[in-house]
């Protein structure tokens, strides 16, 4: 959930900061914007209100607490946001290009992500449904045709060979 609305906090700083505000200024009009997006109480607007909070009442810096947002919530992206932005402060880098093209590797990265678990789920489903398959096929033989599991059941080698099925 942090790393979704990680990214639209990203689109909202790339779209401020295009528009030549300061990353202050894009940090507290980003906590407006995503007021509309999510409801409140969720995990990034808390911590945009911390580092609004942190910027306007105690005039600490927006790379260390975005630097330390990463740190707290263990998200890679987070963090390493946080450093391309100090590099970019202190090299004088297009922090606009930065910004975008970090939302757009995001993006990529959530999708490529988001493609995977629908694979595995899929393959979790089919694996589920052959599990399910030959017991329902031994059911219906059982039921419609008695006779041709027959010697599956009364044979020495039909035993063997249930048996080992079974335990397969």
């Amino acid at each position: 959930i942090l790393i979704l609305q990680f990214r639209d906090l990203l689109y909202s700083l790339s779209a401020s900061i295009g528009a030549g505000r300061h990353m202050s200024e894009a940090l507290f009009c980003a906590r407006t914007d995503l007021a509309l997006l999510y409801e409140e109480g969720t995990p990034m607007l808390e911590e945009l209100d911390r580092i609004n909070w942190c910027i306007h009442a105690s005039n600490e810096n927006e790379e260390k607490l975005l630097y330390d947002l990463g740190k707290r919530s263990g998200v890679r992206d987070i963090t390493a946001f946080a450093e391309i932005y100090y590099i970019c402060l202190s090299t004088g880098g297009d922090l606009v290009r930065v910004v975008g093209i970090t939302s757009q590797m995001l993006l990529d990265k959530l999708t490529i992500v988001q493609d995977i678990r629908s694979y595995t789920a899929q393959k979790r489903f089919e694996g589920k449904m052959i599990a399910v398959i030959p017991p329902f096929l031994l059911f219906f033989l059982t039921l419609t045709s008695p006779e041709y599991l027959l010697p599956l059941y009364i044979g020495t080698e039909g035993r063997i060979l249930m048996t080992l099925a079974l335990i397969l």
